[in-house]
C-alpha cells in the first residue's frame, strides 16, 4: 500500500464508475470531477488528515484497490472507510488490507480503537471474514447493519495469529 498521486486518479474513477462501488456515495460522469476531488484530497493529506492509500496485489503488483485511512488526527481512535477492488481480486489482499490499516491505526499512530463502522448485513462474507479474523467487538446493530469496532487489545490479541497464517506482512508507505 502507498499513498495515492494524481497518476491513480484514472484507476480511481474506474474503480467508482463500477457495480462494486453501489454501496459508495455516486461519483460525476466526469472523469474531470475525479481530478479536482483528487487536487482536494491533496490538501487534507498535507494537513494529516486523512490517507488515501492504492492497493496492490503483492504476487502480480497490479493495482487491485484504494482504501481510506481517516480521523488520524483523533489522539484516541483512527478509522477507515472507502475500500473498494477490482471484482477478481483475492480475498487473501482483502485480508492484508485489514491487517494493515489496523496497523497503521495500532502500531504506527498508537491509537486505543478503531473507531465504529457499519458492515450491511446482507454482506455475509464480510461479516463472517471480519468475525473470523477475530478482531471486531459490536457496539450495535439493527435490522441492516451491523456496527463494530476494533479496541487495540483485540488487535494485538490476533495480529500474530494472522501474521503466522501469512497476512498483513506487507509493506506501508507512510510519508
Amino acid at each position: 500500500m502507498r499513498p495515492l498521486t494524481v497518476n491513480d486518479v484514472e484507476f480511481i474513477y474506474s474503480l467508482r464508475r463500477s457495480a462494486r462501488a453501489a454501496h459508495m456515495k455516486p461519483i460525476s460522469d466526469d472523469i474531470e470531477d475525479q481530478y479536482r476531488f483528487f487536487s482536494e484530497y491533496e490538501t487534507r493529506f498535507l494537513r494529516g488528515d486523512e490517507i488515501y492509500y492504492l492497493i496492490t496485489d503483492r504476487n502480480t503488483a497490479s493495482r487491485v484497490g484504494v482504501v481510506r485511512l481517516t480521523h488520524i488526527t483523533n489522539p484516541l481512535h483512527f478509522g477507515w472507510e472507502s475500500m473498494i477492488t477490482i471484482p477478481e481480486v483475492s480475498g487473501t489482499v482483502v485480508i492484508d488490507v485489514f491487517c494493515t490499516v489496523y496497523y497503521c491505526g495500532f502500531e504506527i499512530l498508537k491509537r486505543e480503537y478503531c473507531r465504529s463502522f457499519e458492515v450491511p448485513k446482507k454482506l455475509h462474507r464480510v461479516v463472517a471474514l471480519h468475525k473470523q479474523m477475530g478482531l471486531v467487538e459490536l457496539v450495535e446493530e439493527n435490522e441492516e447493519y451491523f456496527k463494530y469496532q476494533i479496541p487495540r487489545d483485540h488487535y494485538f490479541k490476533r495480529i500474530g495469529w494472522l501474521r503466522r497464517l501469512g497476512f498483513g506482512n506487507v509493506e506501508v508507505v507512510v510519508e
